[in-house]
């Protein structure tokens, strides 16, 4: 539904930390999903604020060990999606 960072590699600005987590709660977003090099803090900042669930997903093979093959990899982010979406994270 929306990006945290509008342009890559460019921090958000205050403007939209504040207005991302009121549109994902009216949207009904239930899991904010990052990747390993998303900045932590931000992230748990919008996840708190909004209610969602947040998962970092594996972008590509080795990127994780469990992540060994393309398979794998798929599995990885099954898994972690799955566990997010039923609140076991």
């Amino acid at each position: 539904m929306a990006t945290v960072e509008t342009t890559p590699g460019v921090p958000p600005t205050p403007a939209t930390l504040a207005a991302l987590p009121q549109r994902m709660k009216e949207a009904g977003v239930k899991v904010l999903i990052a990747e390993p090099y998303s900045n932590d803090a931000v992230v748990r900042q919008i996840a708190t604020r909004s209610g969602a669930r947040r998962v970092t997903l594996v972008p590509s093979v080795g990127a994780d060990p469990a992540a060994h093959d393309y398979l794998a990899l798929f599995e990885v982010n099954i898994t972690r999606l799955t566990a997010a979406l039923a609140g076991t994270t």
